[in-house]
C-alpha cells in the first residue's frame, strides 16, 4: 500500500478535495512520466518514430534499469536516430 498526499483544486487554487496532507511539498517524479508519455502520443511521435506498446510501457514505468530496460531504451533511441550523448 502507498500513502498519498493529494489536492484537487479549482482554477483559483481553492481545495475542492484532499487526502493526506494537501499542503505537503513533493516532487512529481514518476507521476510526470504519464504526462510525458501523453505528449509523445498527442504530438504524433509514436507514429512518427514507430514506438510500440512496449516502448510506451517503458516511458510510463519506474524500473530497475535491467538489461531488458536498457536494451529497450537503446532501441527507442535508434528509432529516433538519436545517440545516448543526445540525452
Amino acid at each position: 500500500m502507498h500513502g498519498v498526499h493529494i489536492a484537487l483544486t479549482d482554477t483559483e487554487g481553492n481545495i475542492l478535495f484532499s487526502a493526506g496532507n494537501p499542503s505537503r511539498v513533493t516532487h512529481s517524479r514518476s507521476a510526470a512520466k504519464l504526462a510525458q508519455a501523453v505528449a509523445v502520443i498527442e504530438t504524433g511521435a509514436v507514429d512518427n518514430f514507430g514506438f510500440n506498446e512496449t516502448d510506451l510501457a517503458l516511458m510510463c514505468a519506474s524500473h530497475s534499469s535491467g538489461d531488458f530496460h536498457v536494451t529497450r531504451a537503446k532501441n527507442m533511441l535508434s528509432k529516433t536516430k538519436a545517440e545516448e550523448d543526445d540525452l
